[in-house]
């Protein structure tokens, strides 16, 4: 089956404490199974609360999700 490597980003976000709030991408991934997703995440202030990686298709219905682990834990 294919691979494929997606290695560059074009923008960052930060996220605050007490709001509900989320950062994305979109990778089309036709006639291949995703096999391993990575994020790369840095602390600002003192956040709080999990972090939830969520997978949806086009239409945003949920295929799957997880927690990751709590914002407090992260490096800055």
């Amino acid at each position: 089956m294919a691979t494929e490597k997606q290695e560059q980003y074009d923008t960052s976000g930060a996220m605050y404490a007490g709001e509900y709030y989320k950062q994305g991408q979109k990778l089309t991934v036709p006639n291949r199974e995703v096999t391993k997703l990575g994020f790369w995440l840095s602390k600002q202030g003192e956040p709080t609360g999990n972090i939830v990686f969520k997978m949806e298709n086009l239409s945003e219905e949920l295929i799957d999700s997880e927690v990751l682990c709590n914002a407090s834990v992260i490096t800055t």
